[in-house]
C-alpha cells in the first residue's frame, strides 16, 4: 500500500509539470528536464558520502557502559559495515553482550543531500524503539557529532535528547561515544565503543 501511494505521488508530480510550466510561461519539456536534473543532484552520492568509506569491513569491539557512578562494565563484540543502494547508505550489523544477554543491533547512516546533514538511525534486539539522529562533520573530517531523541525505558521518558560522537583515531581504530545530556555536565558519557579493524 505504501509503495503504491509513493508511485501515485510520483506520477501526480510528473503530470503536474506541464501545468506548472504553462503557468510560468516555460516549455513543459524544459521544466521536466530541470526537475530531473535537480532530482539527480539530490539522489546521487557525493563527497560527503565518502566519509563512510573508512568504516566498510569487519571490526572487533570493546564496549564500556556506565550504568551508575564508578567503573564501567566492559564487554566484547564485533561489527560488520557495508554499503547498500549504490553507496548511498552504510549499514552496521553489531553483535555483543548487554546485561549478560546476547545482543544484536543495526544502524543505517547516510548523508542527506537535501537537508545537508549526516543522518542515521539505530535499532536493536532489546528495544522496540528506533533511535533517530542527525549531525555534522568537523573541519578535520574525522569527527562526526550528532544529536537525536530516544525513549528511555528506565524512566519512562519519551523523546529524550542524546548526543553521539564518532571519532576516527587512525586507519584501523575508531571510537563511538554516546552522551546523556540530562545528567551532570562533564559526566555525560554513558557508553564508549572502541572499534579495531580485523586484519
Amino acid at each position: 500500500m505504501k509503495f503504491a501511494s509513493l508511485c501515485a505521488l510520483g506520477l501526480v508530480s510528473m503530470l503536474a509539470v506541464p501545468a506548472l510550466a504553462q503557468e510560468d510561461g516555460r516549455n513543459g519539456g524544459d521544466q521536466e528536464a530541470e526537475m530531473m536534473k535537480k532530482w539527480m543532484e539530490v539522489a546521487t552520492p557525493g563527497e560527503h558520502h565518502k566519509f563512510y568509506d573508512y568504516f566498510v569491513g569487519s571490526w572487533t569491539t570493546e564496549c564500556k557502559m556506565w550504568m551508575a557512578p564508578g567503573e564501567p562494565s566492559i564487554t566484547q563484540g564485533k561489527a560488520e559495515y557495508k554499503w547498500i543502494f549504490g553507496n548511498r547508505y552504510l549499514v552496521e550489523d553489531y553483535e555483543g553482550i548487554f546485561m549478560g544477554q546476547p545482543f544484536t543491533g543495526q544502524s543505517i547512516g547516510g548523508y542527506d543531500n537535501t537537508k545537508h546533514m549526516y543522518t542515521g538511525f539505530w535499532i536493536d534486539s532489546m528495544s522496540t524503539s528506533m533511535m533517530m539522529m542527525e549531525g555534522t562533520l568537523d573541519q578535520t573530517g574525522k569527527v562526526l557529532s550528532a544529536f537525536g531523541t530516544m525513549n528511555e525505558w528506565t524512566t519512562g521518558e519519551h523523546d529524550k535528547t542524546f548526543k553521539t560522537v564518532t571519532r576516527i583515531v587512525d586507519p584501523d581504530t575508531f571510537v563511538f561515544e554516546m552522551h546523556d545530556l540530562h545528567i551532570v555536565p562533564g559526566e555525560t558519557k554513558v557508553m564508549e565503543i572502541t572499534y579495531k579493524r580485523k586484519k
